[in-house]
């Protein structure tokens, strides 16, 4: 069996993944911060679900996931 981080979500909202997404910093911190989460408790990965993005959100998702 594997097991995912599920992050978002319908009832989550948006406005923290809004936050989260909008600086650099924000986004590097959320990555380092997951990664070690999954790590510490053996997870096989992260589900990202951003329930109701607005067209500016998009690019910013394209920058959190191409990080390096």
């Amino acid at each position: 069996m594997r097991t995912f981080l599920a992050v978002g979500g319908y009832n989550a909202g948006t406005a923290e993944l809004k936050e989260m997404l909008a600086t650099a910093e924000n986004r590097e911190e959320f990555i380092l911060t997951t990664v070690t989460f999954l790590r510490y408790y053996d997870f096989d990965g992260v589900a990202l679900d951003f329930v109701y993005p607005d067209i500016n959100d998009k690019p910013l998702m394209v920058l959190l996931l191409q990080v390096n």
